[in-house]
């Protein structure tokens, strides 16, 4: 596990016990869900290395989306193929 993720990982651990109550209502258990799921793809190696890949991917779709547009959000000539 990389260092930079470590650092991450004991605060996210605390969060899985996170109690806010609101008129008598669990406001919490979002907060709690969040920090189960990061913990768990923490300690996966593997399904992290997938997910930093398809995060990327993302990226890149998203950028080159968006280099297409101009400022008036209308689509320029040279991206249309």
């Amino acid at each position: 596990m990389p260092s930079s993720v470590k650092r991450i990982f004991l605060p996210s651990k605390t969060l899985k016990d996170f109690q806010y109550l609101e008129e008598c209502k669990d406001q919490g258990l979002n907060v709690r869900e969040k920090a189960k799921q990061l913990v768990s793809l923490l300690k996966d190696d593997e399904r992290l290395r997938n997910e930093r890949a398809r995060a990327l991917k993302a990226k890149e779709r998203f950028a080159q989306a968006a280099s297409g547009f101009g400022s008036d959000g209308m689509v320029s000539q040279h991206s249309i193929k």
